[in-house]
């Protein structure tokens, strides 16, 4: 049994994930949460195996909430689910501490297949469509440590070619 906190401010989309993950009978709502602050303080009185956290919310964003996690529930991992594509969100989400990250546009299986299996450690989870691209913009960081978090390229790393990691 995987026990999930689901973590949004969006009342409607709280109930959309509860509807959509009791499906799978191995997956019981621990709790929910409806501001950051709120979700690290549920995911240390619940102590969940999954937190599915929404980036923006008022109080402690998720990011914020997702690194105070790491250090307080270190055995808590965290999903971010967004609407946001945006590199400062997806790679200070993993920076935090995040096991993955998925668009709210995701399929319900990649959702589910994240939470069945959330004893995997390491890794990054993300949809197929988003998985090359960041996995281009992590190799070209390892490659060259200076590469900015939005593009990828530095100017010190000028043999690299522009799309290439």
């Amino acid at each position: 049994m995987t026990r999930v906190l689901i973590a949004d401010d969006d009342s409607l989309m709280r109930a959309g994930l509860v509807e959509l993950l009791t499906v799978d009978p191995q997956i019981e709502i621990a709790g929910q949460a409806s501001t950051g602050r709120e979700a690290v303080q549920e995911t240390r009185r619940l102590a969940p195996d999954v937190v599915l956290m929404d980036v923006r919310m008022p109080d402690l964003d998720g990011i914020d909430a997702t690194r105070e996690l790491s250090r307080v529930a270190p055995e808590a991992r965290v999903l971010i689910l967004t609407t946001f594509e945006q590199d400062d969100y997806v790679f200070g989400a993993l920076r935090a501490g995040a096991s993955g990250f998925l668009l709210k546009r995701a399929r319900p299986e990649e959702l589910n297949g994240f939470a069945a299996r959330r004893r995997q450690r390491g890794g990054v989870v993300a949809l197929r469509t988003e998985r090359r691209d960041v996995t281009a913009t992590l190799t070209s960081r390892a490659l060259c440590p200076s590469a900015s978090a939005s593009t990828g390229r530095s100017t010190r790393c000028s043999s690299t070619r522009q799309g290439d990691p």
